[in-house]
Formats: C-alpha cells, structure tokens, sequence
C-alpha cells in the first residue's frame, strides 16, 4: 500500500480475498486499474488506515499472469490523475517482471536442493544392510526432501498395522512395535489403488481417526 502521507503503517501479511468484494479484490479479478477519488462513495472499500479519501489500484502482470495489485492511497479526495495511473501501470510492469523472475530462481534452487537430497537419500540407504537403520534413515533424509511434523512408517503384517519407524512423536515408545488395525477406509484405498493418498485437513475427512494420541495432526 503506497500512501502521499501516513502517520501509520498497514498491517503487513494482511490477507484479503481474491474475489470482487473489494476494490483490491476487483483489480485482481479483473486485471484491470481503478482510480477512485473518494473511496467514501463505495461500500466495497476495505480501510486499513483511517481517513483515507482517495484510491488507485493497478494490477501486478507479467506475461499475461497476474501476480498481485500495488494499491496506492490519499488523505485527499482526487489525488490521483490519469497521468499517476499509467506511471504506476508502467513501474507495476517493471515490478511484476522482476517478482515473476525471483519467483523462477527460488523454485529452480528448490528443486535442485530436492534433487541433491534425493541423491543423497537414495546413496546412504543403499550402504546399510540393517533394516532399522535403513528404516530410521529413510525417515531422516524424507524430513530434508518433505517438511513435516511427523511421519510413521508401517508394515504390513499378519495382524495387521506395525509401527516400526517414526519422527517427531512425543510418545515414540507408545508407537513403535504396536500394532494398528488395516480395516481403516485409507488404508483400503492405498492397498485397493495403489497410489499416494493427499488429506489436506483431516478434520474434514470423516475416514480419518487419529491413532496413539495423534488427534492433533491436521494433514
């Protein structure tokens, strides 16, 4: 948020919807600028700094993405000109492009580094002959490929579920060597299927059912 003037600051890392109920939200959806003069007439106004009378929003695009919004604002009604508008449009160009190429950079490097952690992984496992080793390793090198809080590793056996490996569990010794039943909807999915199977809010999916005091996980 650009301002002429400001005894205060806006709120950093304040989310606003992607959708037309506001004049950020419009400019997003529509990819296209508004130059408002008293942002008083519009109910859709969203105000994080008091006494704020006048608006100019331009889109963030580069190579036809749209990558965000500047949003410029005044303490006085019809501060902003047409000639501000296409001076912000060209700057908000400049700055999209450069967004667009740091964003290209970051996620070249990730996977990269993902790369090198596989290889990494996949040599110190084929070194070891000793399954718990194998299997604590496995779980040590997934940390560096996938962040998470916790991860389990079963096996299949005759009477079901065993818990032979985990990470980050404060009750470890409650998990390992015990056995879980593979009736569970999930599991039959994964065994029936074959494939990786994605939760992103347990709490939404009634097949879920936390195990060994792990009600917390969430995905």
């Amino acid at each position: 948020c650009i301002r002429d003037s400001a005894p205060g600051e806006a709120n950093k890392g304040t989310l606003l919807p992607l959708d037309d109920n506001s004049i950020t939200g419009q400019v997003f959806a529509t990819q296209a600028p508004q130059r408002i003069s008293d942002v008083s007439q519009y109910s859709n106004y969203v105000a994080f700094i008091p006494g704020m009378r006048s608006e100019l929003c331009v889109p963030l695009m580069a190579h036809n993405e749209i990558l965000g919004v500047i949003n410029a604002e005044s303490y006085h009604p019809s501060y902003f000109s047409a000639t501000d508008e296409q001076f912000l449009m060209t700057v908000s160009g400049q700055i999209a492009t450069a967004l667009q190429r740091t964003r290209h950079y970051t996620q070249e490097h990730r996977r990269g580094a993902q790369i090198e952690n596989l290889r990494r992984a996949t040599s110190t496992l084929a070194f070891s002959l000793d399954l718990q080793e194998v299997l604590s390793n496995t779980l040590t090198q997934l940390d560096s490929l996938i962040a998470f809080d916790s991860a389990c590793i079963f096996l299949k056996e005759e009477h079901g579920l065993v818990a032979v490996a985990g990470k980050g569990f404060e009750n470890l010794d409650e998990i390992i060597g015990h056995y879980f039943s593979a009736d569970p909807e999930l599991y039959g999915e994964i065994e029936r299927t074959g494939q990786p199977l994605m939760l992103p809010d347990t709490r939404n999916d009634p097949r879920f059912h936390g195990w060994a005091n792990t009600s917390s996980v969430r995905g």
